[in-house]
């Protein structure tokens, strides 16, 4: 069963979380879990967010919480995947600075 939320209110979380993972954004604000979860979230609810944040995902994932993702359980390492592949993201090959394809 698919829930349904009002485009709004989505688009409204993905701003904010947008927002959270902002280059200027204080401290970590976002650990790999709270992406994975988030992620995950949009794609169950069938939203798709704007490229945008799942750049800044990729940024934050790449940058300053690399470290934390080897520690992430397997599930939540399995929601984080499945989030960016229901989100049809794709940045290319490993290391090319975050270039969608």
């Amino acid at each position: 069963m698919r829930h349904k939320l009002p485009p709004p209110a989505l688009d409204a979380a993905a701003r904010r979380l947008e927002q959270l993972l902002a280059p200027q954004a204080s401290g970590s604000a976002c650990s790999p879990v709270a992406l994975a979860w988030a992620l995950w979230a949009f794609g169950r609810l069938g939203y798709r967010p704007p490229r945008s944040l799942l750049r800044r995902v990729e940024s934050a994932l790449r940058g300053r919480a690399a470290v934390q993702l080897y520690e992430l359980e397997p599930a939540d390492l399995a929601r984080l995947v499945w989030g960016l592949a229901e989100a049809s993201y794709y940045s290319g090959e490993p290391g090319n600075g975050g270039n969608s394809v």
